[in-house]
């Protein structure tokens, strides 16, 4: 069955859902806990300048945060390209260069402390 729907209109579809969504590292993150978190972290993203159809790095570590940040990028939009922060800086670097991302996340966002 094909369906126009998005995971972000799935996600919207389950705030308050507290089913566990997500794992890592002995931390759970809810449904519900998702689309609360790719919510705010949206709007602080789109007071950052980011739109749809942009693309978005994050350079960020494996982990819930990524996964927040993931959604919340999908949900303006826009496109995440997941960067690992481990590798060299000059490949860092290229990868934003060759994706043409309008915005980069390396660390947390301000007045997003909650997500």
């Amino acid at each position: 069955v094909v369906s126009d729907r998005t995971i972000i209109d799935v996600l919207r579809s389950r705030v308050g859902d507290s089913s566990p969504a997500y794992g890592f590292d002995n931390e759970q993150l809810s449904f519900g806990e998702l689309a609360d978190a790719a919510g705010r972290l949206a709007t602080a993203l789109a007071q950052g300048g980011l739109q749809r159809g942009d693309r978005c790095a994050l350079v960020v570590p494996a982990g819930l945060e990524l996964i927040r940040l993931v959604y919340a990028v999908q949900w303006l939009g826009a496109a995440p390209v997941v960067i690992n922060p481990d590798q060299p800086a000059g490949r860092i670097d290229a990868g934003i260069e060759m994706t043409q991302c309008k915005r980069v996340v390396d660390q947390p966002i301000p007045n997003c402390r909650r997500c």
